[in-house]
């Protein structure tokens, strides 16, 4: 029920399916399915399997789902399912606790689904989904809360990423790019992202609202290249970028950035560029008008009063509201206008 180092699969053209190893429990190093097994119809037959000590690779396989490994609970190295041209769907793992090393999912260009692993509830190194072409749903992961870095990258047609629901902290930095969202939905616990937060090229992005429960930042914000993106709503809880920047550049019809008021310090640079709608950047007045960017403030190629720092400090669109008041001095002639702001 064990085997003591590397067990590789590969090269076995008439090989139909895996079900002799169905009383296998421990494997003392890699286990390797991958490239010539054309014939390989299933690989379910590890349900019995509960550690492997080195990396799990299942790649380039002809196989239309992935299911089974329902009794693996940790894997001390990293787990690849990479370059399987016909995979569709990803189910099982449901026990699987914990994975030393990254856990990637990328290069399955048919991939439409993926499901399971329920058990884990941190991540303490890279999880990276990417590159699948097909993908829509991500559903598994429902029940981890942090993750060391997230990458969701180059999945058009992915618009469903509810299995990260309870997800609330990442470890270091979090990318959304180029993926088929509408909204960020799926992602309305997320509090904290300890260095950057990237949403960059996500065509379909309109809106990111359900970020309203996130409230720290530690490094570099960007927002990129968001040709639906109206707003910004949702940002009110950040408050600071206590060691980096902040960068808002290719957003075709972005209207304004109201959301970001309480932004009251980033320690770094300020970057808003090439957002031809952008016309309203009262959101931005604080913390230019306190000199509270630690590096350079470059506002560009925006559309009217966000053009440059002194259109957002002068534009009388981001002055406080105030009532008029016409009064005279006692025994004079003379009459004096003055501005009484109405925040109190």
């Amino acid at each position: 029920d064990s085997v003591g180092s590397t067990l590789n699969i590969s090269n076995n053209n008439a090989l139909l399916n895996l079900d002799q190893f169905n009383s296998l429990k421990y494997i003392g190093s890699n286990l390797t399915i991958n490239t010539g097994n054309s014939a390989l119809e299933t690989i379910s037959g590890f349900n019995t399997l509960v550690i492997v000590e080195g990396n799990l690779t299942i790649r380039n396989v002809n196989i239309t789902s992935i299911s089974g490994f329902q009794n693996i609970d940790s894997i001390n190295g990293r787990l690849r399912i990479n370059v399987n041209s016909n995979l569709q769907s990803i189910t099982g793992f449901n026990n699987l606790t914990f994975v030393a090393n990254d856990l990637g999912i990328f290069d399955n260009p048919t991939l439409i689904t993926v499901t399971g692993f329920s058990s884990l509830t941190g991540h303490n190194n890279v999880l990276n989904i990417s590159s699948n072409n097909s993908l829509t749903t991500i559903s598994g992961f429902n029940n981890i809360k942090s993750i060391y870095e997230l990458r969701l990258i180059d999945n058009i047609m992915l618009n469903d990423a509810s299995g990260f629901i309870n997800y609330d902290t990442c470890k270091s930095v979090m990318t959304i790019e180029n993926n088929g969202f509408m909204d960020l939905d799926d992602f309305i616990n997320l509090k904290s992202v300890a260095f950057d937060l990237n949403i960059i090229d996500n065509a379909k992005l309109q809106r990111i609202d359900s970020l309203k429960n996130l409230n720290f930042i530690g490094q570099y914000f960007v927002i990129n290249n968001n040709d639906m993106l109206i707003h910004l709503n949702g940002l009110q809880g950040i408050t600071s970028l206590p060691n980096g920047s902040l960068t808002i550049d290719g957003n075709a019809i972005l209207e304004n950035v109201d959301s970001l008021s309480n932004l009251a310090n980033i320690q770094q640079n300020l970057t808003v560029t090439n957002n031809p709608n952008l016309n309203i950047c009262c959101g931005l007045f604080t913390v230019i008008d306190a000199g509270a960017v630690g590096g350079l403030v470059t506002i560009s190629n925006n559309g009217t009063n966000c053009d440059d720092p002194p259109d957002i400090q002068n534009g009388s669109s981001c002055l406080p509201p105030c009532s008029i008041a016409l009064t005279s001095a006692v025994g004079t002639d003379n009459q004096t206008l003055s501005c009484m702001s109405n925040i109190q």
